[in-house]
This record gives C-alpha cells, sequence and structure tokens, in this order.
C-alpha cells in the first residue's frame, strides 16, 4: 500500500518510522540529533526543536538542496541544517544523513584520534577507521564544514565531546552504520576495563 503514496508522504513517513527507532536506541534525548533524506533536488529534514520519539510527519521539512532554503518560509530549520546540505552536496551517491549523540561514542571520542575495530559488525558496516574531528560549535557552518569535509572520502566521522554522524545510499544503512560504530565504542571501553586501564 504504502508503494501507492505520493513521494513526500513516503519519505516522511520513512522518517518518522527511523527517527523513533533512533530515540529507542537511546541514540538522543529530547530534541537532540537530526535525520534527513534527500529526493532529487529537495532534502526532507527534521525541524527544530522536534523530539524524535514524538515527531509527526508534518515536523519533518523540506529544503531546496541547491540553494540551502526551506520551501516553506515558516518552517524552522534544525541548527545543523546546513551539515545535512553540504554533506549532500559533496557526495551525489549518498540518499540518508543521521546525525545522533550516542553514549559510548561520545565516551570515547574525547580520549581518541581515530576509532579503529576488529569486531564483525564494525568491519563489515562502519568499513574502515572512523576519524574524530576536534570539537567546534554545534550548528556552527565551521562544524558543518570539517564534517562534510570527512564525508567526502568516509561513510561516518564522531565529533569530539558531541556526537556522531553516519551517511548511507538509505535510512537503514546509515543507521546500521550508527549502530556498528556505538558497539564498536562500547567494545572498546569494556576491553579497557578488561585489562584494567583506567578510562
Amino acid at each position: 500500500m504504502s508503494n501507492h503514496l505520493n513521494p513526500e508522504k513516503r519519505i516522511k513517513r520513512q522518517l518518522v518510522k527511523y527517527g523513533k527507532r533512533i530515540a529507542q536506541a537511546g541514540f538522543v534525548i529530547g530534541s537532540g540529533g537530526n535525520i534527513s533524506l534527500r529526493y532529487k533536488n529537495l532534502v526532507f529534514l527534521k525541524a527544530r526543536g522536534v523530539d524524535m520519539s514524538q515527531a509527526q510527519e508534518d515536523d519533518y521539512v523540506f529544503i531546496d538542496l541547491k540553494k540551502g532554503v526551506a520551501k516553506n518560509k515558516s518552517c524552522i530549520l534544525s541548527s545543523e541544517y546546513r551539515m545535512h546540505i553540504l554533506c549532500y552536496r559533496v557526495r551525489p551517491d549518498i540518499g540518508a544523513v543521521i546525525h545522533v549523540h550516542p553514549v559510548f561514542c561520545v565516551a570515547v571520542s574525547g580520549k581518541i584520534k581515530i576509532l579503529e575495530s576488529q569486531e564483525y559488525e564494525y568491519s563489515v558496516y562502519a568499513r574502515g577507521s572512523t576519524r574524530v574531528i576536534p570539537y567546534l560549535k554545534p550548528g556552527s557552518l565551521a562544524l558543518a564544514k570539517a564534517i562534510s569535509s570527512a564525508i567526502k572520502k568516509e561513510e561516518a566521522v564522531i565529533l569530539r565531546n558531541h556526537g556522531l554522524v553516519c551517511v548511507g545510499r538509505s535510512l537503514e544503512e546509515a543507521y546500521i552504520r550508527c549502530q556498528a560504530i556505538e558497539r564498536a565504542s562500547l567494545i572498546y571501553i569494556l576491553r579497557g576495563v578488561i585489562r584494567g586501564n583506567r578510562f
């Protein structure tokens, strides 16, 4: 039945579905984090101040990818909208961007410069090491540029003391990538505990 929906309706339903999955996984709390999907020259993105666990279809707004402005002038864009726009501009092959604040990933971000893991799911879904970029003010153009620069060649980037950005051809691919990196971060911490290291 969903195949007969118009593209906008179908996209918004996907965003609602994955927004709830992200919240249920504990990757964000409150209005934190944001997700988006690209459709042709439009980017559908969570509006500012919206809790993903409670978000409805109308809480996802669309932006003109070329102009970087909301199609509906009355909507309030996420403070991180530039990050999403720039990621899509540097990677025509991606269809989704997820930005979350997973606990273990944020914990390790202050201690390492690169996350590497031999763990199976990480090697399958994260595809190589994940770089940690220095802390930059959330919502700033500087942060958006730093993330998009990393995303040119990578599928994910960790933001020091802030969170994680994963991209993919679909929301499913980007979401699984987030899961794999958070799992690898937890394993990194647990191995340190087992070895008797102070984290």
